[in-house]
């Protein structure tokens, strides 16, 4: 502002006051200024237009690199889009590029993002880093903040397992997109060791619940439970 000022104050200086000002135009000298102000507007349209684009394309697979183009132009006109970050971060995490794409979900957490999802987005991310505490940690934040987010709540589960190093994954013959979880080796031996400990209990569950319940299963599940 400083600097602005004394140029502003410099360019005065050389006006001769009560003379008219003149300015060369071609091969004229003309003694009317006019000062034109453009004010600074952000391009809403513009705007408007890269999170329409971005919201069609950044979850079908191959779009990550224009997404990101998007969130970069995005970001262009207005630097402080918590969208635009948010957006930036899921198709790094997809390209694999974990650690940057955390630092976009955290820009963007930083610039008023309250949804739990984005936490879990954030220990997914962590996990693939090997991270499983920081994960757990992340996915236990988008629980408190939502209870209710069952995704979160499976992801933290299935780190659990993943850190116990008792299941493995196979790709989908049709879509390898698609992963199943199965038990290893030790993952079988822990599953054979809990069933025989609570074989009994389970029998007894069942012989102490009503048909009814036995098909609504959820007071069989209490019983197995609490014994």
């Amino acid at each position: 502002m400083k600097k602005r000022t004394a140029f502003i104050g410099a360019i005065l200086s050389l006006i001769p006051f009560g003379q008219p000002l003149l300015i060369k135009t071609g091969l004229m000298l003309s003694s009317t200024v006019q000062i034109i102000v453009f004010p600074l507007k952000v391009n809403a349209k513009s705007i408007d237009f890269y999170l329409k684009k971005l919201q069609e394309i950044y979850r079908q697979e191959g779009k990550e690199n224009l997404t990101i183009y998007y969130a970069n132009e995005l970001l262009k006109i207005d630097p402080f889009n918590m969208d635009a970050y948010w957006f930036r971060a899921y198709a790094k995490v997809e390209k694999g590029l974990y650690t940057d794409g955390i630092q976009d979900y955290k820009k963007s957490i930083e610039l008023g993002d309250n949804d739990s999802m984005t936490w879990t987005n954030i220990g997914f991310a962590n996990s693939k880093l090997g991270d499983y505490y920081g994960a757990i940690s992340n996915y236990n934040k988008s629980i408190e903040m939502y209870p209710k987010n069952i995704t979160a709540f499976l992801n933290r589960v299935l780190k659990d397992l993943i850190k116990l190093d008792i299941i493995i994954f196979k790709k989908n013959d049709q879509d390898t997109r698609v992963k199943h979880i199965f038990l290893n080796d030790k993952g079988k031996k822990i599953f054979k060791e809990i069933f025989e400990t609570q074989k009994k209990r389970i029998y007894n569950a069942l012989l102490k619940s009503s048909s009814e319940e036995v098909i609504n299963f959820d007071n069989v599940l209490k019983k197995i439970i609490n014994g």
